[in-house]
This record gives C-alpha cells, structure tokens and sequence, in this order.
C-alpha cells in the first residue's frame, strides 16, 4: 500500500445518520499504511476528553522545540462537523473517562529526537515503522488519569528535535499546508477497555474548549 501522506488523500470525514430517537455523527480521519499499532481499541476523537493543539516553534543551534498542548475538556460537549452536539450511539465501550497511558505522533522518517517532555519531566519514548513516508514517535510510560490534568489549564508538551533547521515535524505539515498539523494518537484506558483516538493538530489554544459544556 501507498503511503495516504505521501499523495496527500488523508481526509478528516463525518457519517451521518439516525439509530432510534438518535442522530448519529461520528467523525475521524482516514489512516494511512498499516493499521496503528494499537489496532482494536476504540478510536472516537469526539467522545474523548482530550484535546492536542499545536504551539509556536522554537529554535536553538542544532535543536528545535516543538510546542503542543493537551487539554482536558467535557466530552459531553464535543461538537460534530455538522454543528451538532456529539451523541452517543450506543457504543459498548465510553471513552469520556479514559486515563493517557501513551501518546503517539506520525513524523518524518529521517527526525532525530533528543528529549520529550510532558508537563514538565522527561519521558522514554521509542521510534516505531509506520510508512514509508512517516514514522511513529511514540511517547511512552505516561500513565496519566483524567484526575491528574489541572482544571483551566492545559498540559504542555514538548518535542525536542536535532539537526540544523528542522521546520516540520510531521508529514501532515506539508500535506495540510501548516506546520501546526500532525497526526496523533493517544492510548489509554477507560475501566478495562481500550480507547485510542486519532486526530490531527491545528494551530490553536486547546483551552477553548475547555469550557464547553453541553
């Protein structure tokens, strides 16, 4: 299979339709490559209570820091492509209450990474083969609770790259025309079950949405 980044076909989507008094608009992106490497967990970005936006750069000599947020927000107040509030169809498995076990981006093949950091401290993390296009950076050991995010305020998150003049981290960059874009997952669990929303990142302050409620 080709790789979806590499021709540009990844494509953020929405299905419409009614089950029972219900209305149902679950949306996602469409992958590329292989199945993720967390295949057969529940992906429902909307249903989740995690945000990831993409903060300014910053460059040092042969180093540069790449800024994302994470936000807790109220999932129950997420809203669909269509304008309407997020419904819950029926799914045997509610991610609305899942933990951070890893979080996981699609970047170049050729990045070299020096340090992650998530709120604060340093964290392992590992290189995984996704395309040929792309590689997944993979964040490990996180084993955050939805208890464990501050109220107001996002996480901050930071991808340290090295090489001289590194200006993308992600191949969605390119293909989105923004350097804010880059597809992402995140892993963890809800009870005994497994949640992995995908999504990918656009340049804004997460924390509004933080004080959506339905």
């Amino acid at each position: 299979m080709h790789s979806l980044l590499a021709f540009a076909t990844i494509c953020e989507y929405a299905l419409h339709g009614i089950q029972g008094n219900h209305t149902c608009c679950p949306h996602d992106i469409t992958h590329p490559g292989d199945d993720t490497p967390d295949c057969g967990c529940r992906d429902d970005t909307a249903g989740t209570p995690y945000r990831l936006g993409y903060q300014l750069a910053g460059a040092g000599p042969n180093l540069t820091m790449f800024n994302f947020d994470m936000a807790k927000v109220d999932p129950a107040a997420s809203v669909d492509a269509d304008g309407a509030p997020d419904q819950q169809f029926g799914a045997d498995v509610d991610c609305s209450g899942m933990g951070v076990k890893s979080i996981t981006f699609a970047v170049h093949p050729d990045l070299q990474v020096k340090d992650v950091i998530f709120n604060g401290f340093n964290y392992t993390w590992q290189f995984e083969p996704y395309t040929d296009s792309a590689k997944w950076l993979k964040i490990l050991d996180l084993d955050y609770r939805p208890s464990d995010f501050p109220d107001g305020k996002p996480v901050p998150l930071q991808i340290l790259a090295q090489g001289p003049a590194v200006t993308e981290l992600c191949p969605a960059a390119s293909q989105f025309g923004s350097q804010s874009s880059c597809q992402y997952l995140v892993y963890g669990l809800s009870g005994y079950d497994q949640c992995c929303p995908t999504g990918v990142t656009s340049w804004f302050n997460p924390s509004i949405f933080m004080s959506m409620t339905r």
